[in-house]
């Protein structure tokens, strides 16, 4: 029928003279190389793939040993037509990328949606992201992605011996989480057949050393030491709980000048009526007071 790939051997009907012939026609049609090469000086071959497909290729400047290749990708393709072997996944075909043009890939969906519900990374997120993966690829000779298989125990290694040098286990996870969460993003696109840090387990993220809150002697001595525009954002930051983030976004359209109250942010009791649990009559703030303020919190 039409379509279809002819046989490789000669059915048993066709006269001995004309098998040779038969066979060289066969072979011909399944495979072959360019009679010239290229400008490059490399051989052209081609071949019928699984799917009854030709493919061309580049051999090398050697017409014979192009040949070869040829005939050794279509008996490949051969065998997985007749089911002798299995047909190669998608991530076979992408073994041979390069693992930083597939990482940058990766920065770069995070930077657009890899945040939750589609949010992008924050710029910090996004650079200890940038600069974990670049450790990794270092710290493995990661080329291509085909060097992540059966990674598992030259990562355990590689963080054991961060463990070693000091560092704590809540770095180890984060070092840990970069790799393995680049993993699982090339699974999801096929760039992996599987997760090969599937069996990693987590290290203990106690925290090594306690934070507290400062005593009322400390505050107190912190803002009678204090410049008196760094004593005035200290207070602030004190009375509303801001983040130090927070802080820097102060804009003078959050400040109520007539009451002397700031209207409530996400570190703040929303519930209360001005947001800051009472005003600051001790500092008595003047509009040059407030102006360094906004100063002093884009230095922060």
């Amino acid at each position: 029928m039409a379509g279809q790939t002819p046989p490789l051997y000669p059915p048993a009907e066709v006269e001995p003279e004309a098998r040779a012939t038969w066979v060289k026609k066969t072979e011909t049609d399944m495979s072959g190389v360019r009679e010239k090469p290229r400008k490059c000086g490399k051989y052209q071959g081609w071949f019928v793939n699984a799917r009854g497909e030709r493919k061309f290729f580049f051999g090398t400047c050697s017409r014979a040993e192009t040949r070869r290749m040829a005939k050794r990708l279509e008996d490949e393709h051969r065998q997985i037509r007749l089911g002798y072997r299995p047909a190669p996944s998608t991530a076979d075909r992408h073994r041979s990328m390069s693992f930083n043009e597939v990482s940058i890939e990766y920065q770069e969906w995070g930077a657009a949606q890899g945040g939750l519900k589609g949010r992008p990374w924050s710029n910090g997120h996004a650079q200890r992201r940038r600069s974990q993966l670049r450790w990794w690829r270092e710290a493995l000779g990661l080329e291509t992605l085909g060097d992540l298989t059966d990674a598992q125990p030259r990562v355990e290694k590689a963080l054991r011996e961060l463990q070693a040098a000091g560092r704590a286990g809540k770095t180890l996870a984060n070092y840990s989480e970069a790799i393995s969460a680049f993993c699982d993003w090339c699974v999801q696109r096929g760039y992996l057949a599987d997760d090969p840090l599937k069996g990693m387990a987590p290290f203990d993220v106690s925290p090594q050393s306690r934070r507290r809150a400062m005593t009322p002697d400390e505050i107190r001595l912190l803002l009678a030491t204090s410049p008196p525009d760094r004593s005035l954002l200290y207070e602030l930051a004190l009375f509303s709980g801001l983040r130090a983030n927070e802080l820097r976004c102060l804009t003078a359209d959050d400040l109520d000048l007539d009451k002397w109250r700031g209207k409530p942010g996400r570190g703040m009791d929303k519930e209360s009526p001005g947001g800051l649990p009472a005003p600051l009559p001790r500092l008595g703030p003047t509009p040059s007071q407030i102006r360094c303020v906004w100063q002093t919190r884009r230095a922060l």
